[in-house]
């Protein structure tokens, strides 16, 4: 019994290892994922004509901090971005504008922002239905201009006719889908 006993707990060491490496792993990529002046945005495809993209950033591309705001000052440049939220700029065509020929209208905008060990985190999902979806063929980019820190922007885009990745800059804010 006990040689039992003291075998199972050996087969079990490699998967207790291998759950840390990947536990330690993820958190590698989490903290490797907030770049300064970087952001990531995923675009896809619905069966149903909609269109989701989604960013993720460090807030110190929209707000010169990215800690919990601390004083007056960052209190007021906070609240400023989020009635510039609040405003459409994420939710109209102003960030992110999509070809007339698809038709499109925004369907859903959701955002979050969290403060963690010192770090700010920015996610914006917005859902745009498409009336013509198999016109769509390009999807501009305009952060750049509202937001100077913000350099590049890694999209991922999978669509049912394309797989791909674009790095975009400000002289390069363009997804071309065809």
């Amino acid at each position: 019994m006990r040689t039992r006993l003291i075998l199972t707990a050996l087969l079990c060491i490699p998967f207790m290892n291998a759950a840390a490496h990947e536990e330690e792993e993820h958190a590698h990529e989490a903290h490797a994922a907030h770049v300064h002046g970087a952001a990531v945005l995923n675009v896809f495809t619905e069966e149903d004509s909609t269109v989701v993209l989604e960013l993720d950033s460090p807030m110190i591309n929209f707000i010169s901090f990215e800690h919990k705001p601390e004083d007056e000052k960052q209190i007021t440049e906070y609240n400023s971005f989020l009635k510039t939220l609040s405003s459409g700029i994420f939710s109209g065509d102003s960030a992110f504008r999509i070809n007339s020929e698809a038709a499109c209208f925004v369907k859903g905008f959701e955002h979050d922002v969290e403060f963690d060990d010192g770090h700010g985190d920015f996610e914006l999902t917005v859902t745009y239905r498409c009336e013509k979806i198999d016109s769509l063929s390009s999807i501009e980019v305009n952060l750049f201009k509202n937001f100077p820190a913000l350099h590049s922007i890694s999209a991922q885009v999978v669509t049912e006719k394309l797989q791909k990745g674009f790095e975009l800059k400000a002289d390069s804010h363009i997804i071309n889908l065809k």
